[in-house]
């Protein structure tokens, strides 16, 4: 008799542990949508989060306020149907790469998330050491050989008198004949232009002779058009501090200052 009870109740059983689990398993799948929905809206939509300012550091006023404009839209995305500046969400390294590729007068970016919501882009300015031309094109050139503002020249003269934050600019001319310069070239191996830039400082400094032309003949010749209007021959492949010290001693034994005025040239390539 015991028996057959038993297995008349079996069914029951099995029956009503299904309903539990499948209760169970409703409700576990409700409160994930519920946790999930939670995570989305802090996320994604929480005005808590949303980038309200932008922060931008070491330009110039014209070019933050530019740079203010042009990344609006690159801050806001859209999340299935929901618009949003969520700062968690703000790719800052494509962010980066946009500033940089719009505005050739950066040489770096650097972005940070100011939470709750502020994005802060620190930018570092390239800053001119010359003025690289071709064909009547002119461009300030910075120290590592990128050319990125172009420089507006009437003629070949006025060039001789540029200058920017009262510094004199050198023209660099390069043998090197391009269709199409863009801004944010390198035009200068960055090598070569830290020789051309060493020779500068070390005329300068222990020579006080000052520059007004330097032309790239190749990557052995560099010829330097001085305020005198001579020209001294380098080759930027050997020491450039053995070259002007040989430049000094020639012009101290053999060419004082009252013969400058009919030398036409000195060459250092050969010792």
């Amino acid at each position: 008799m015991s028996s057959v009870l038993r297995d008349f109740k079996k069914p029951y059983q099995v029956k009503k542990k299904k309903v539990i689990l499948k209760k169970r398993f409703f409700g576990i799948i409700i409160l994930v949508l519920l946790i999930f929905s939670a995570f989305f809206y802090f996320i994604v939509l929480s005005p808590v989060f949303q980038i309200k300012e932008i922060k931008i550091s070491n330009g110039q006023d014209f070019l933050l306020q530019d740079i203010q404009n042009k990344i609006q839209n690159q801050i806001e995305q859209r999340i299935l149907f929901f618009p949003s500046k969520s700062i968690f969400l703000v790719d800052l390294k494509q962010i980066g790469q946009f500033i940089l590729r719009q505005f050739p007068k950066i040489a770096k970016v650097n972005l940070k998330r100011e939470f709750p919501n502020v994005l802060r882009i620190k930018i570092t300015q390239r800053r001119p050491v010359a003025i690289f031309y071709q064909n009547q094109e002119y461009f300030f050139i910075d120290k590592e050989g990128v050319i990125f503002y172009p420089v507006r020249i009437k003629n070949s003269n006025e060039v001789d008198r540029v200058s920017e934050n009262g510094l004199e600019m050198f023209k660099i001319k390069s043998p090197k004949q391009q269709e199409k310069l863009e801004l944010g070239e390198i035009v200068i191996e960055q090598g070569l232009m830290a020789k051309i830039l060493e020779i500068k400082e070390e005329l300068k400094k222990n020579l006080e002779i000052s520059l007004k032309q330097i032309s790239i003949v190749s990557d052995k010749r560099i010829e330097i058009k001085t305020g005198e209007d001579w020209e001294i021959y380098f080759n930027p492949k050997d020491s450039i501090s053995q070259q002007i010290f040989n430049l000094g001693v020639v012009l101290k034994q053999e060419i004082p200052l009252d013969k400058r005025k009919d030398l036409k040239y000195i060459d250092l390539r050969f010792g």
